[in-house]
């Protein structure tokens, strides 16, 4: 009898269809095929991710508050890219691999909740980012300095690692779910809910300066003002309050992707841990939709550098710059 139509008992009453290492609920061709499709979008992700970075260091003007955090958000999503994919395409056809290498399995554990938390995280202070630069733009720069940056991203990291270390701690399958139920549940919501409040107050203040706007009486020109700098200084203002309009909604878009994406994986993690107490054959079951999960969740991975690179010129003409510059293929593998 050939292996793929063998069953074993893979927990108390449960059998499970005998694999290439282990055993399986889901077809081979189906895992390959999740398998190859997840290499792709890590090797995608990965060079976005790097021409991301790349354009960033080489442009001074891209440089900013805001960019700083998305650039923290990239080396998440490079993570993902260049580590975490690597790591699930030789877990997927070792599969169970928490119970044939518990090593390995608590490692690709760590790898991904420290992924899912640290984009989080990187979210939230994004999200705070833009409510301060919407909401009190004349103190921005004195409220967003370079040094509070910099701490905000070192503290989103630092709580990352120490949410995730925890998988080192359990290494027993069946106790597995319990731990993916923090990084997918305890942790985001309240992440969710903080994003959430911040777009709530930057909507309010943007139908604020809406209304302002509209209802606003044209200034009387003072007699040592001239015409022209008025209007000059009306149009800088109207400039300026486009531009953060627009990075505002790049990054409520950033958001509302990464929910999308890691929202199947999050669904699979909650669904298992709820069953791991009421039937462990279908926990098991259950969590072998994680392998189609995660494929969904690295997209995000891609998404990103995609939507800084359709939404912000500045990055578009870096990021070609970048592609017609033999040196810069050379920087990542292309020549």
């Amino acid at each position: 009898m050939e292996n793929s139509t063998e069953w074993i008992l893979v927990a108390p009453g449960c059998l499970g269809l005998q694999g290439w290492k282990g055993f399986t609920y889901l077809n081979q061709g189906l895992v390959i095929g999740i398998v190859v499709l997840t290499i792709m979008v890590g090797v995608c992700g990965t060079v976005a991710n790097t021409l991301v970075l790349m354009a960033v260091y080489r442009t001074v003007s891209l440089r900013t508050t805001t960019n700083l955090f998305l650039t923290s958000l990239a080396v998440s999503d490079l993570t993902m890219g260049c580590v975490i994919v690597p790591l699930f395409a030789f877990g997927a056809v070792n599969w169970p691999y928490h119970s044939r290498y518990p090593v390995f399995g608590m490692t690709v554990d760590f790898m991904l909740m420290q992924s899912l938390i640290a984009s989080t995280y990187n979210l939230c202070v994004i999200s705070f980012d833009r409510h301060v630069a919407v909401k009190d733009p004349l103190r921005y720069m004195s409220i967003m300095t370079k040094k509070r940056v910099i701490t905000l991203i070192a503290i989103t990291w630092f709580a990352s690692v120490a949410f995730s270390v925890q998988s080192f701690t359990n290494a027993n399958y069946e106790k597995r779910p319990k731990l993916y139920f923090i990084p997918s549940l305890v942790v985001p919501m309240p992440a969710v809910t903080f994003m959430m409040w911040c777009y709530w107050r930057i909507y309010k203040e943007a139908m604020r300066q809406k209304r302002r706007i509209q209802d606003h009486s044209p200034s009387v020109i003072l007699d040592d003002e001239e015409p022209t700098t008025v209007q000059s200084n009306k149009s800088e203002k109207r400039e300026k309050m486009r531009k953060e309009r627009k990075a505002t909604i790049t990054v409520a878009i950033v958001i509302g992707t990464f929910l999308l994406c890691w929202l199947p994986n999050m669904i699979v993690s909650i669904v298992q841990f709820i069953y791991t107490s009421i039937d462990l054959c279908n926990a098991v079951m259950i969590g072998e939709f994680w392998l189609i999960s995660l494929p969904i969740s690295s997209i995000n991975s891609v998404a990103n550098p995609l939507i800084y690179v359709l939404r912000n010129n500045e990055f578009k003409h870096a990021v070609i710059g970048i592609l017609r510059s033999k040196g810069g293929l050379r920087q990542i593998g292309w020549t």
